[in-house]
């Protein structure tokens, strides 16, 4: 059978690890090393769906069908993004390869949660979620970034992404009559933040940026708990996140 090339199925993870790199990329002045922590994060990302089918995550069908082509995907894209965060390191800052640690630890902590099929469970997708923000740190810090342009991006993404995770399992949860804390938790949560990002803009004036670009992300996912979405819009729900994302990533870069 042919090889075919594998990608992740999730939409909401292309955005996860898109914005966490692009404000990297703009907040900091682009750099070798912080383009190499971008391909090698990229290509690390695109493993993830391979990895899943060889372990059965997808199911025996997609495994029996398509294990050929996510083993020579995989044996592909891990040496190259190896490479390249290889290289990444050689050429950073000292700033630069500590603020590594972050996502690796955070990646390391994600592997037995994928062997044990528990990715796509709330724990496991908030994890990926901070992994995902973390990416922000390396990146910014190898082009120059420093204080709050360096640390603050990084806990917008994560607190966004994070509220539109609990979101989305409390709009399931809603549909299967299960879990009946996430819906109450997820609107206390995004109220929370809403609340919050506005205090810390008026009365934070170091973190006015961040906390202007989160209060974005966390009015929509406020909106979002407040109309009690139904599953079959959960489409909408990904793209109202996506340009919400947007918008702030556009307060952090003209901030």
């Amino acid at each position: 059978m042919t090889a075919v090339p594998l990608f992740p199925r999730e939409h909401g993870a292309y955005a996860q690890i898109a914005f966490p790199i692009l404000s990297g990329l703009a907040l900091g002045r682009p750099s070798p090393a912080s383009a190499l922590f971008a391909v090698a994060a990229v290509l690390a990302f695109l493993t993830s769906e391979p990895v899943e089918i060889l372990l059965g995550v997808r199911g025996s069908h997609p495994r029996a069908r398509w294990s050929r082509s996510a083993a020579l995907q995989i044996a592909l894209l891990v040496p190259l993004s190896a490479a390249a965060g290889s290289a990444a390191i050689a050429l950073a800052p000292v700033q630069g390869r500590v603020m590594t640690l972050a996502p690796i630890v955070v990646a390391a902590s994600l592997i037995p949660i994928v062997l044990l099929r528990r990715l796509k469970t709330l724990a496991g997708e908030l994890l990926a979620a901070l992994g995902f923000a973390t990416l922000h740190l390396p990146i910014a810090a190898s082009g120059g970034s420093r204080g709050t342009a360096l640390v603050d991006p990084a806990a917008v993404w994560f607190l966004a992404f994070a509220a539109a995770t609990l979101s989305v399992h409390a709009i399931k949860a809603r549909y299967l009559h299960r879990d009946p804390w996430l819906p109450p938790a997820a609107l206390l949560v995004s109220s929370a933040l809403a609340a919050s990002s506005a205090l810390a803009a008026l009365f934070l004036p170091a973190h006015r940026v961040a906390a202007l670009a989160l209060s974005v992300p966390a009015i929509a996912t406020l909106l979002v708990n407040l109309a009690r979405v139904r599953p079959r819009s959960l489409k909408a729900v990904g793209w109202c996140a996506t340009a919400a994302n947007a918008a702030a990533l556009a307060v952090l870069m003209v901030g």
